[in-house]
């Protein structure tokens, strides 16, 4: 399995991002164990906003979808080419688990059909954060949304995201393009856009034969991994920022106590000297 990365490229006046990122959706749905449909989701949700943080040219951006749906909240960062990623609740069951056909699912169907997209960008540990409603609760047409409306940045996404048929926790593809106009487009830059995704199917085109269409000129070439930035100071931390009657209950009945972290499952046994 190749390395997951970014390509940044442009052709005319459109600024081109093409991502694959199966080896990183790969370890991290490993990491989860959701069933199929959270994992699609999740799967979605990582190829779709990974590359986003090479947008904006920052060290760290968050992705935070809240929404009324059985997975309650994805949750994605972004940080020094570091991805990792979250659902609120990865137990969605249907009626295509066991018959193979969960990669045809509807993403609405898990994500639900209300909630907000929060997008945080940090610029030297302070957030900038700006937030649009879910626009269609199928990952692609709500970054696209807010690219649009909060960004005012004209852009189209395209994704192709399929877990194996036998076995949902291995990801066969995961890739997407963000196209973006930049400030001195004009009219044959739209057409071209919208005839290059009209005239070539994505889904059977794997990403170099897609890369010699656009025949542009790349700039950057950026790999991105699988990686928690958790530590057990990080998660001391927490535990310090509890109330004293809160400290007083966790530590009731224990002298240890366990702390695991949601991202990697990293587990840390903590004694109450080490708290003190």
């Amino acid at each position: 399995m190749i390395k997951s990365y970014t390509k940044i490229i442009v052709k005319n006046n459109v600024r081109i991002y093409i991502s694959d990122y199966q080896k990183v959706a790969q370890e991290i749905l490993t990491i989860h164990k959701y069933t199929p449909l959270a994992s699609l989701i999740l799967a979605n949700g990582i190829a779709t906003f990974g590359p986003v943080g090479f947008l904006y040219d920052i060290k760290k951006v968050s992705f935070l979808m809240k929404t009324n749906g059985a997975i309650k909240t994805f949750l994605l960062e972004f940080q020094n080419n570091n991805i990792r990623a979250l659902l609120g609740d990865g137990s969605v069951i249907t009626e295509y688990d066991e018959n193979g056909m969960f990669n045809d699912i509807p993403l609405i169907l898990g994500i639900g059909d209300e909630g907000l997209l929060r997008v945080s960008r940090f610029v030297e540990s302070f957030p900038y954060t700006s937030e649009v409603p879910i626009a269609n609760g199928d990952m692609i047409t709500d970054l696209v949304y807010y690219l649009n409306k909060s960004d005012q940045v004209f852009s189209a996404v395209i994704n192709d995201i399929q877990l194996n048929k036998k076995n949902h926790l291995k990801v066969d593809k995961a890739k997407s393009i963000i196209f973006q106009l930049m400030p001195n487009h004009n009219e044959a830059d739209i057409l071209w856009i919208e005839k290059l995704i009209e005239n070539n199917d994505f889904k059977n085109l794997d990403l170099i034969e897609y890369i010699n269409l656009i025949d542009g000129e790349e700039l950057k070439h950026q790999e991105v991994i699988s990686k928690c930035n958790c530590t057990s100071k990080k998660m001391l931390d927490a535990i310090k920022l509890l109330s004293p009657k809160e400290h007083n209950n966790l530590f009731l009945k224990n002298e240890n106590i366990e702390i695991k972290c949601d991202f990697c499952k990293k587990t840390v046994s903590m004694n109450i000297k080490d708290y003190n």
